[in-house]
């Protein structure tokens, strides 16, 4: 496979997540789809072509690059036909407007793999709903809405007794600060 996430097969290249760039992949190859496969974990799916020389690509194959490589998403060719939901249309287009709109869009979509793509579109209508669209303000609703577990014991939780207790001495910083006890 090349450096550029692409993996060919009967002529064709089809991307495929970019975590197995430059890397060996297994395509199992069916009447209707191609899978391919990484360390024994599909890594992409496409749609089987039977043209020669083209190259498919499913941008979402890419999206962990645009943290580093922002730019990708204004020039490169993975999300040029790129279909993307609504609200996240609406978010791009008023992000552009802006000097770095492409860059802060970019890192939205960079979260997609992380969060999943349900989670940023939440925060995206968020940020909507509230007329307060920036990149700042979506990445702090995604990262506010992370579930928060604790795994507790079923047993009581048992707090020992303090066996001495603190006294409140201030006089202590008061020599800190003097010098004194330096």
């Amino acid at each position: 496979m090349s450096t550029t996430c692409l993996a060919r097969f009967d002529r064709n290249n089809y991307s495929v997540h970019c975590l197995a760039a430059g890397k060996i992949v297994q395509c199992k190859s069916y009447a209707d789809k191609l899978i391919f496969i990484y360390q024994g974990k599909e890594i992409a799916r496409h749609e089987r072509k039977f043209t020669k020389g083209q190259t498919y690509y499913d941008g979402h194959h890419y999206l962990p690059i645009l943290a580093r490589k922002p730019g990708a998403l204004r020039n490169g060719a993975p999300f040029k036909d790129m279909v993307l939901p609504d609200e996240l249309n609406l978010v791009r287009m008023h992000l552009e407007k802006e000097k770095n709109g492409s860059r802060d869009f970019a890192q939205i979509l960079s979260y997609i793999p992380i969060e999943g793509i349900e989670s940023v579109i939440a925060a995206c209508l968020a940020a909507i709903r509230t007329q307060t669209i920036s990149k700042d303000v979506i990445v702090n609703i995604l990262l506010r809405n992370k579930e928060v577990t604790y795994e507790v014991d079923n047993a009581e939780v048992i707090y020992l007794p303090l066996k001495h207790i603190p006294k409140a001495d201030c006089r202590i910083y008061d020599k800190l600060l003097s010098g004194g006890l330096v």
